[in-house]
């Protein structure tokens, strides 16, 4: 059984958000809708068991998150519906790396950056709590594969990430209480539920 504030001991979450897999499942759904690459050749960076590496000729783009900054403290509030819960907001700051291979990997990521400046192309990541904050530069670094190289471009993306948790906090149902006032007397008070 899940403690709540009402049996004491630690708290876990009864909802937390999306994980590290499903967020990154998102923003190659994003690379891929607003790049116009294949679903299948936008793949995570880092795979446990990573797929054969595409042809030279081949134009593919790999996305994973580097970071997950929290640029501040989470804020909790209390929602007294049912038996009282608190609803934990953290805002983190994702910064994520876009590889592109192949050729036109320099255009790819041009069309990456001025897609995410259409509102409607944001929109699938806005439902799922991640606004588009920015794009870095991009980097050229070609990578020799075999004997031939490879055009590779790398750029940075910045996305802000909405974090909530809901923990089984309940509502104060009665207790008694002291006010000390700044004149140092002392007030108690008894809070009874209606």
């Amino acid at each position: 059984m899940t403690n709540t504030s009402a049996t004491g001991g630690y708290l876990v979450p009864e909802t937390s958000p999306l994980n590290r897999d499903a967020i990154e499942e998102l923003l190659r759904a994003a690379v891929a809708g607003i790049t116009g690459l294949p679903g299948r050749l936008v793949r995570p960076r880092w795979q446990r068991t990573p797929a054969p590496v595409p042809h030279a000729a081949t134009a593919w783009c790999s996305v994973g998150i580097l970071s997950t900054g929290t640029p501040g403290i989470p804020a909790t509030i209390h929602d007294p519906a049912g038996e009282g819960v608190d609803v934990q907001v953290l805002w983190r700051r994702l910064r994520v790396q876009c590889s592109f291979y192949g050729p036109g990997a320099f255009e790819l990521a041009a069309r990456l950056e001025a897609g995410f400046a259409v509102n409607q192309n944001r929109t699938a990541l806005r439902a799922a709590g991640i606004a588009f904050s920015s794009i870095g530069e991009p980097i050229g670094a070609p990578e020799l594969a075999g004997t031939d190289w490879v055009d590779r471009v790398d750029v940075e993306l910045f996305f802000d990430f909405e974090e909530r948790r809901t923990y089984p906090v309940r509502n104060l149902e009665g207790g008694r209480l002291a006010i000390l006032t700044d004149t140092g007397q002392a007030r108690e008070l008894t809070i009874e539920e209606d």
